[in-house]
């Protein structure tokens, strides 16, 4: 029957029983479109699937069995009467109450778990034990990650279906290919878990080759041999910021130059930005022997300034005295608080003019109270700095200054001044390289398929070198898990989202994004009228993408026809469409009002079916307007059922067969059972009803 406002609840004399163990027997026939596309009534026999199971666990003394007799052209009333009989003798038997006859034939409703598809899903989201040892170089692109923060045996790459490989770059990007990365302590702390960075980067400097570039790119060139300094994942391939790539020559290698690019450039910063060290001033430099120290230490002396150190271990304080001639009287322990009678005997009880610090807790504050009159004090690690507590104030009367030093801040600032900073820093560093002021820190080089023995090594207390993990070999092997996702957007297509500007909804417009879309229309009741909706559309907007807000009801066919007018326009096509429109209205099935039942049901089907249509209207004018993909979100709930939603199990009952119905043309179309989702969404900001389907067993 087609669904009109006058439509009252469908069987609703089911609700007029006894309910005292009474059976029921419901016969329904399916009024999906057949083959031929005919538009049909709006009903489905499919709806009534998804009320049958709501109202059984509203009433489960009732025996209610339901069966569906297929269409109307291929009728036989005397095989319908034949399984009616046998579907009461199953029902008795197999405890089964759903039934779908066809081409004469009697099937019940089961499910079974599809083994092979679950091991993929699992070994994709990485609960599966074990990952295949694969040649990288066939996995390109791939990202590191890791199963368990703090386990470093965890690490794995994790294979991309990158939409980059698919996309024109945006302006002012870069392609590269990885040949090496340069590891520093802070992404070795962050894999650990003791660190948090932006955008969960996980290294910092590295070096490749360029595989493309955006036609405003003019600096660098397909095939340039580069380094690179900017947070991204490591991985086989990164699409970074021209600003941050700068093209180096065969002779100087791929393991060498990424070993430089965030030690120097955060030495320049900290001594001549931040402390404003000048010739015949004292600076205490702590954790000398790292890469940080090194590079401090030789600037430092290029300046003209008297340079004293910590370190902790021997073997360290032999390699300072060795490699850098740094007098041993001008080594102390780093290990406690020592250093403070060292230093201030050595110099005189003045204290020192700048001091780079590394050092945590109450070091810290002991170094601190080293400085001198005018002294600078110089914090290189944020996170130390958060946790160490207030400064002892009587150190400020002095006119000492106290500044936090974070390269990344630097690089992911809007201001142009100091965007540009972070610019001289690299191009200096790498014109004093290849002056011969400076020199690389000693480095060892580990393989990619010994990751994991590569961020172990700075777990030694006498490191004293830079890691370098080399991507050079191409037949290098690692565990590797398969791409999460598969699905690739085209940018250059119009991506129509109905529903998408709420919780939930943004996250899957924001994934849709990910995967390489740029052209959007949300259509919505509220447009974009909520803080949350304007503020999301500007973040898309911010990240280049084109977007356009119709305001309207899906239900309503002339609002969806300018929906789908704003996606064609100017000969665009609609990539895809994602139908994520809902309404809610809770009620037992015997008391849910006419309204009520319309609320839950009029968004998914109506909505849908005005989509479809709309849509329809341009492919009958053209095929190439046929969408791509068409994603309505159903949910869980139409597959188990839940006692006082049978309009929204209906709903969604709907939409499981509407795709059905529409691949069975050649459509393309998905619709997916969400599960209960409480991160975002309707459940995150109902919380009393995540309560209740947890109680439910949902």
């Amino acid at each position: 029957m087609p669904c009109t406002p006058g439509l009252r609840n469908p069987f609703r004399y089911v609700t007029g029983h006894d309910s005292n163990g009474d059976s029921t027997f419901l016969l329904v026939r399916d009024h999906l479109p057949d083959q031929s596309g005919q538009i049909a009534p709006l009903r489905s026999s499919k709806t009534d699937h998804g009320d049958h199971r709501a109202v059984t666990l509203e009433q489960p003394v009732l025996r209610f069995s339901i069966l569906d007799a297929g269409s109307l052209a291929h009728l036989d009333a005397e095989s319908v009467c034949a399984n009616i009989a046998k579907s009461l003798d199953v029902y008795v038997a197999e405890m089964t109450d759903e039934f779908i006859q066809k081409d004469g034939l009697l099937h019940i409703s089961k499910y079974y778990p599809d083994v092979q598809l679950n091991t993929l899903f699992r070994r994709r989201l990485g609960l599966q034990a074990g990952r295949d040892i694969e040649l990288l170089a066939n996995s390109h692109p791939a990202r590191l990650s890791i199963d368990r923060i703090g386990s470093i045996d965890s690490l794995f790459f994790q294979q991309l279906s990158d939409p980059t490989a698919h996309t024109a770059l945006d302006p002012g990007y870069v392609d590269i290919d990885v040949r090496a990365v340069s590891l520093n302590a802070k992404d070795v702390y962050t894999m650990s878990g003791r660190v948090d960075t932006r955008n969960m980067t996980t290294a910092f400097d590295f070096s490749g080759i360029v595989t493309s570039v955006a036609p405003d790119v003019s600096h660098v060139a397909v095939g340039d041999r580069v380094v690179v300094s900017a947070p991204h994942h490591l991985g086989t391939a990164v699409r970074v910021p021209a600003g941050c790539v700068h093209k180096t020559t065969r002779n100087e290698e791929f393991t060498v130059m990424p070993s430089m690019l965030v030690i120097y450039p955060t030495a320049l910063y900290a001594l001549n930005e931040c402390a404003h060290l000048r010739s015949g001033e004292f600076i205490l430099v702590h954790a000398g022997s790292g890469g940080l120290g090194i590079a401090a230490i030789i600037l430092a002396r290029r300046i003209g300034a008297t340079v004293y150190t910590t370190v902790g271990s021997d073997v360290k304080r032999e390699y300072l005295i060795n490699e850098l001639s740094i007098p041993s009287s001008h080594i102390f322990n780093s290990r406690n608080s020592t250093f403070v009678q060292g230093i201030m005997s050595a110099i005189g009880g003045r204290g020192v003019d700048v001091i780079l610090n590394s050092l945590v807790g109450d070091l810290m504050h002991d170094s601190w109270r080293c400085l001198a009159d005018f002294g600078r004090f110089v914090e290189v690690r944020k996170r130390e700095l958060i946790d160490a507590g207030k400064l002892d104030m009587s150190v400020f009367p002095c006119n000492a200054t106290f500044t936090a030093s974070d390269l990344c801040e630097l690089f992911y600032s809007q201001d142009h001044f100091h965007r540009s900073i972070w610019d001289r820093l690299i191009s200096e560093t790498i014109q004093l390289y290849r002056d011969g002021a400076i020199q690389p820190p000693p480095i060892k080089v580990f393989d990619v398929s010994q990751v994991a023995q590569a961020y172990r090594s700075f777990l030694s207390k006498d490191l004293v070198v830079k890691i370098v993990i080399s991507m050079e070999d191409q037949q290098a092997r690692g565990p590797v898990s398969p791409p999460l996702y598969l699905s690739v957007f085209d940018p250059d297509k119009v991506y129509l989202l109905v529903g998408c500007l709420g919780g939930l909804e943004r996250s899957l417009s924001r994934w849709v994004m990910t995967r390489g879309a740029r052209q959007f229309v949300f259509l919505g009741r509220s447009g974009a009228d909520r803080p949350s909706a304007r503020q999301f559309i500007s973040r898309l907007e911010q990240a280049s993408a084109t977007v356009e807000v119709v305001r309207g009801d899906v239900c309503n066919l002339s609002d969806i026809t300018k929906a789908v007018e704003a996606c064609v326009i100017a000969g665009r096509r609609v990539g895809g469409v994602v139908q994520a429109a809902m309404g809610l209205a809770e009620s037992l099935f015997t008391s849910m009002t006419n309204e009520a039942w319309h609320t839950g049901i009029d968004l998914k089907w109506q909505g849908t079916w005005n989509l479809h249509n709309a849509l329809q209207f341009h492919v009958d004018k053209d095929q190439e307007n046929e969408p791509d993909s068409f994603l309505p979100t159903s949910s869980i709930s139409e597959t188990v059922g839940t006692a006082t939603e049978s309009n929204y199990c209906s709903a969604n009952g709907f939409l499981d067969a509407f795709a059905r119905w529409r691949r069975s043309r050649g459509q393309a179309c998905v619709s997916v059972g969400l599960g209960m989702i409480s991160e975002v969404g309707n459940l995150h900001k109902n919380p009393e009803i995540e309560i209740l389907l947890l109680r439910k067993g949902i």
